[in-house]
């Protein structure tokens, strides 16, 4: 299966199930050559590990379930990975799901020659307890088995509770590359605003905001889609108004912030 790296993480599960055969399902055996790495000690101190095979779409392995989510070990067994995309909150979701699977994957498709296994993806959510209440959680995975274009097969995945600490809704996508044993410099970090409706933005207004970005004058864009600097000038208007940005320097900088470009 090809990685597309435009491909949302609803996408991923349905076209996944189709490759019958290619995992390897013994869960006893991946956390034994897991445990070979010099860098698993790295990976191990948060609350609830999941071992989550995509092509079957179940869990090999859970532990620590009741933790802090409240659910034990039996009844998310037989839930299976459905569950927890259910019971996490519908924006938090929206925004993994559209734009840091689909950027996960562009990376991925770009170092797909190297060992997709030593890179860390780190993003963070809320997610709703058995009690009913949102908690903030770390999500740290780790694709121990993919196809040789990188599609993720079987991902071993951590999570925490940073309810402690974690008071906005901002969420943060990090890449990290292990080397020798021990994470080294970030190789990605993104950012999003979960409630930012930039939805309201118009196809031709993302248009004339990619090209501002890109850094071209009302006349050149005017010339480019061959309207008037008048018509342009009502689109910078719009978007600000939409945005509440102040100035075009703070819409660029929000535009590079949210990712909606």
């Amino acid at each position: 299966m090809k990685t597309n790296p435009g491909l949302t993480f609803c996408d991923f599960l349905d076209n996944v199930k189709n490759l019958s055969g290619e995992t390897h399902s013994n869960a006893v055996d991946l956390m034994g050559e897991f445990a070979q790495r010099p860098d698993h000690n790295n990976f191990y101190p948060d609350e609830v590990l999941l071992l989550i095979d995509y092509v079957k779409h179940c869990f090999l392995m859970i532990s620590g379930i009741n933790s802090f989510l409240g659910y034990t070990r039996t009844q998310l067994l037989e839930a299976g990975p459905s569950f927890l995309y259910s019971i996490r909150h519908p924006e938090d979701f929206r925004i993994f799901n559209q734009k840091i699977f689909p950027t996960n994957m562009s990376f991925i498709k770009d170092h797909s020659a190297e060992n997709i296994s030593a890179f860390t993806f780190t993003t963070n959510y809320r997610l709703k307890s058995r009690a009913g209440t949102w908690l903030s959680v770390s999500h740290r995975s780790r694709f121990l088995k993919y196809l040789p274009d990188g599609t993720p097969l079987v991902s071993l995945d951590f999570l925490s509770d940073i309810s402690h600490f974690k008071k906005d809704d901002q969420i943060i996508n990090i890449i990290e590359k292990t080397q020798g044993g021990q994470r080294s410099s970030k190789q990605l970090v993104s950012t999003f605003h979960p409630g930012e409706d930039e939805s309201r933005i118009s196809k031709r207004e993302m248009i004339v905001l990619q090209c501002i970005c890109d850094g071209f004058s009302s006349k050149q864009i005017a010339e480019k889609l061959h309207i008037s600097i008048h018509t342009i000038n009502n689109h910078r208007k719009n978007m600000l108004g939409k945005t509440k940005c102040k100035n075009l320097s703070e819409l660029v900088a929000r535009a590079s912030r949210t990712g909606i470009l």
